[in-house]
């Protein structure tokens, strides 16, 4: 029969370090549609955009994963961008139709969305004002819930 002092003793033990561990942060900072060439604008039925997200805090090399309207698109570990000096998971996305899009990116408890509207192409070579306010809506990103650090 075990001594239950020692028993305790034991679990105390073993408790400890999961009690004072450290927080692990990674915070999705922000998401990005931007024009992938420019002679492509993004925001038109067809054309490429590039799908840009910054991870920060300690745990910013964890894996992240980018869902565009709930399919997941891509599961990778951000990588320091000499360019934007920041860590980074940089993706090509072509919208096939127009609409709006829902982009969500995921790393550890963070997550960021923001909703993306493409224009139909005939709208968009009209040049007409209904295709300049469904550009509008582009990187308008919002925290939908983000991790303490």
């Amino acid at each position: 029969m075990v001594d239950p002092r020692i028993a305790g003793t034991a679990l105390i033990a073993l408790a400890l370090p999961i009690l004072f561990a450290p927080n692990a942060t990674a915070e999705v900072s922000s998401i990005a549609v931007l024009d992938e060439s420019m002679y492509e604008t993004c925001g038109e039925a067809s054309n490429g955009c590039t799908v840009l997200v910054t991870a920060t805090g300690a745990d910013k090399e964890d894996l992240l994963t980018v869902s565009i309207n709930g399919v997941v698109v891509s599961e990778r570990t951000p990588v320091y961008s000499h360019l934007r000096s920041k860590y980074v998971v940089e993706l090509s996305w072509r919208p096939t139709a127009a609409g709006t899009y829902t982009l969500t990116a995921t790393q550890g408890t963070s997550t960021r969305t923001t909703r993306f509207t493409v224009c139909p192409e005939i709208l968009a070579s009209t040049g007409s004002a209904p295709f300049a306010a469904c550009k509008v809506t582009a990187g308008s990103a919002e925290a939908a819930g983000s991790a303490a650090g």
